[in-house]
């Protein structure tokens, strides 16, 4: 049986328990109110928590390490194709399952050699990638399935204008997914191009502010878990059906966060 929302949250808050940072005298005691909320609404059960900025974790992974859990499983793609193409994955932050071939360096020359039918990577490589093949420096022509770009955490966002660009150079369909550290996926365009749609049970967002300030927290990362990871993004967090049939919470308008301007004051002329 899948674990429930509410279980998985227990399980992040026993695992986040078992870090130095979580277990430091100053926030253990906000696990117990925490645990109580998780019953009555799991979306809003962690918001008491501070958030912990993205590089305050980069530089400190080591006081959010949980020695208790196993290490991270390697990953799927788990591509949006209906067949079972022949991937490869450029410059992967995570862990892959066998089955995919891998470019740990962007090589053109192997590249062609392995003859993907789809292709997979963060924004940037892809956006190298792209711009080789629009300047004639090399044909890709086993390139049939599609892209998939993987946005999210540190790996920058996909513009319109990145979009475009992939789709002059290949001519296949773009998707993005946000992966998390571990290589979870947290959310996934949707098919009519209406924004990501949260994946159940894997994650929590929360989008707070005017300005749309985006946290995270993982429910699939137990080996460094954190609880409302400012993503230093921001988004829409819409719900309700969307056009092509689901009916999970969608990030719409996915963007870089920029704080808000003070309002201007009107000054009073002096006399």
């Amino acid at each position: 049986m899948e674990p429930t929302l509410q279980g998985r949250l227990h399980t992040v808050l026993g695992a986040a328990r078992q870090t130095l940072y979580y277990s430091h005298p100053d926030r253990r005691y906000l696990f117990e109110p925490a645990a109580c909320r998780i019953a009555e609404n799991p979306d809003t059960a962690l918001q008491h928590f501070p958030g912990v900025g993205l590089s305050f974790f980069h530089e400190n992974q080591h006081a959010f390490l949980n020695r208790a859990a196993p290490r991270i499983e390697a990953r799927d793609i788990a591509g949006p194709w209906p067949a079972t193409p022949s991937v490869t994955v450029l410059e992967p932050w995570f862990r892959l399952n066998g089955g995919t071939n891998i470019l740990t360096e962007l090589n053109l020359l192997a590249l062609r050699r392995l003859a993907p039918e789809a292709l997979a990577g963060p924004p940037a490589s892809l956006r190298w990638l792209a711009r080789q093949a629009i300047d004639g420096h090399f044909i890709l022509p086993s390139l049939r399935f599609g892209v998939v770009v993987f946005i999210g955490l540190g790996a920058g966002l996909l513009s319109s204008e990145d979009h475009d660009l992939l789709w002059e150079a290949f001519q296949v369909p773009v998707w993005t997914q946000w992966r998390g550290f571990a290589g979870e996926i947290l959310a996934a365009e949707a098919e009519c191009r209406a924004g990501l749609h949260v994946v159940a049970g894997n994650g929590i967002f929360e989008s707070a502010g005017p300005a749309g300030r985006l946290h995270l927290t993982s429910l699939e990362n137990l080996r460094h878990p954190v609880l409302r990871l400012d993503t230093g993004l921001a988004a829409d967090l819409q719900s309700g059906r969307c056009e092509c049939g689901l009916t999970t919470p969608r990030l719409v308008g996915l963007r870089h966060y920029e704080e808000p301007r003070p309002a201007a004051r009107a000054m009073a002329a002096s006399a």
